[in-house]
């Protein structure tokens, strides 16, 4: 009787373990990071520390953005992680690109809660008549945390 010799290929399964360890390594932030630089507007202050002002409510009405987008999309965020490590094990995605899929879907979201206004607001007569008057000229809503749009756009994700 011939002799059957069964060798076994590990090449997939060493591939999907170094993407798992890969994806176990990165980390995913979403918000305005420091590298955005001084905000237009208010002098001597970056983008980031004037959205934590806003964010924390420091000298201001809270007016959270962030933590606030997050829990709103806490059962999207799980899910969409739940489906970029699947996409990983099936080795369809790189690690990078599947948490960077998931950031800029939860961007556009925190982004998306800004512009339709979701956001508390607790503005002052004064600022609300400011907002007015700098609508008309640049086309931004009045809504909490919308004026000249540079916060706003400074909201990213990054991967690393």
């Amino acid at each position: 009787m011939p002799q059957v010799e069964i060798t076994t290929d590990t090449k997939i399964a060493e591939q999907i373990a170094a993407a798992v360890d890969e994806l176990r390594a990165l980390e995913l932030t979403v918000g305005i990071h420091g590298s955005e630089g001084p905000h237009d507007e208010a002098e001597g202050m970056t983008v980031a520390q004037l959205a934590a002002i806003h964010e924390f409510g420091i000298g201001v009405p809270e007016r959270s953005f962030l933590r606030s987008g997050i829990r709103a999309q806490r059962k999207k965020i799980t899910r969409n992680l739940e489906l970029a490590g699947k996409r990983v094990v099936e080795l369809k995605l790189e690690p990078k690109q599947a948490l960077g899929l998931v950031g800029e879907d939860l961007v556009g979201e925190i982004k998306a809660r800004i512009a339709n206004k979701e956001i508390t607001q607790d503005l002052a007569d004064a600022t609300v008549e400011a907002k007015e008057r700098t609508n008309v000229r640049s086309g931004h809503g009045t809504g909490a945390l919308i004026d000249t749009g540079q916060l706003i756009n400074s909201i990213t994700h990054k991967v690393g």
